[in-house]
């Protein structure tokens, strides 16, 4: 997974801080892979974010 592009998309809606509360992690966490200074996290914590970003993009891509 490229979080940093994941983390990117989920920035236009949403700040850190939404980001770290929907998916369940760490506002710092959000900052390290929004920079790329870590590029993996836990099964559960990606599996949060993947669902998160796709639910973002499927209503972007309705809203259209």
């Amino acid at each position: 997974m490229d979080w940093k592009i994941i983390i990117a998309q989920l920035a236009e809606k949403y700040d850190q801080n939404e980001i770290a509360s929907r998916a369940g992690i760490e506002p710092s966490t959000v900052t390290r892979l929004k920079k790329g200074e870590q590029t993996r996290i836990d099964y559960v914590a990606g599996c949060r974010l993947v669902a998160l970003h796709k639910r973002v993009m499927r209503r972007s891509r309705v809203a259209a």
